[in-house]
């Protein structure tokens, strides 16, 4: 399946964000289109070379439909190779059971927006503030053999994400770590609360704490002390715990569903001219996931995308991030960074 998409198709990923709030430009117009036809927040967009939505689809029958839905989209790129001609944007709810109403074309002629020059960055790409820190997670599930998941295609067992820590914070750490007190010296919960909460495995729905649904999680444990590495300068050594939990009032959750992660953390961190540079973080211990407990989702994956599938998980797990400052810093004040 990989090798047909990559074949066949450009795959893109675009962030929801950027489809429900896109800019005032020339990508922001396609951003627009896409989100004129969708008939849910989520799903695949099939879009020809000029910005025309062929296809929409949420959800497939089967495995086998996907393969079908591949075919399908390729003959009506055939036949609507560009924007001489109006197309109709099919939609499925289910492909190809569960038909919507095509959304009709608009008779707008897009402009394709030209690759990003230097010094014009991505939208997509976040933008830090002065002294906020880049951070990117990955975090897998650990074997009864001791060895990481090789199921690196499932979020039930493997997780890879990119965050930011707001300057607030990483100035919180480095006047902690500047002050006289006795050593070890504990540092604030919410200069890791950030780093803790990114650290699960699985989908948003099941964030322990940061959680969108009407519980938010509890943070049960967030111990965080820093020694000095001897014989340099400006280098300390993080040792930590956390407890993060969560019931069965996450989003989409349902009666019996919950979500525990416990680990034990170690790092460092770098200060530099009485600032944060670097932080570095490893985390092992357990986590133990129950979602659609109740629901019984359907096995295959495909048949039920926006709700994800029923999730049984009681193993070890390991998480790694480095947060660093970006090595140029980009225009805009945004901050993408949970606080």
């Amino acid at each position: 399946m990989i090798r047909r998409v990559t074949q066949d198709f450009v795959p893109i990923s675009l962030k929801a964000g950027l489809v429900d709030r896109p800019p005032d430009n020339k990508e922001g117009r396609l951003y627009r289109e896409i989100r004129r036809s969708r008939p849910l927040a989520q799903g695949i967009c099939v879009v020809n070379p000029a910005g025309k939505v062929l296809q929409w689809v949420v959800s497939f029958d089967n495995d086998q439909e996907v393969v079908r839905f591949l075919d399908h989209a390729l003959q009506r790129y055939k036949k609507f190779p560009d924007a001489s001609q109006p197309v109709s944007a099919e939609r499925h709810m289910h492909f190809p059971s569960r038909k919507l109403e095509d959304m009709a074309d608009h008779g707008q002629v897009l402009e394709v927006p030209p690759p990003h020059g230097p010094g014009v960055p991505c939208p997509a790409t976040p933008i830090l503030p002065a002294g906020a820190l880049d951070a990117r997670l990955v975090g897998r599930a650990v074997g009864p053999d001791g060895q990481l998941s090789d199921q690196v295609l499932s979020q039930d067992h493997y997780a890879e994400e990119r965050f930011g820590i707001s300057p607030r914070v990483t100035q919180e750490l480095a006047k902690r770590l500047d002050s006289q007190q006795a050593l070890p010296i504990e540092l604030p919960v919410e200069v890791f609360r950030p780093f803790v909460a990114h650290a699960y495995l699985g989908v948003l729905d099941v964030a322990p704490i940061f959680n969108p649904g009407p519980s938010k999680g509890e943070l049960i444990q967030c111990d965080f002390s820093a020694q000095p590495v001897e014989g340099s300068k400006g280098l300390w050594r993080i040792t930590g715990k956390s407890e993060t939990s969560n019931g069965d009032r996450m989003s989409n959750a349902t009666r019996g569903d919950l979500h525990r992660v416990q680990l034990d953390w170690e790092g460092f961190v770098s200060i530099e001219a009485g600032r944060v540079k670097e932080i570095i973080l490893a985390a092992d211990g357990r986590e133990r996931l129950k979602f659609g407990t109740e629901r019984k989702l359907a096995k295959s994956d495909v048949s039920y995308l926006p709700s994800g599938h029923t999730i049984d998980l009681k193993s070890r797990v390991r998480y790694g991030i480095v947060a660093e400052l970006p090595r140029k810093e980009l225009p805009g004040d945004g901050n993408t960074g949970q606080e």
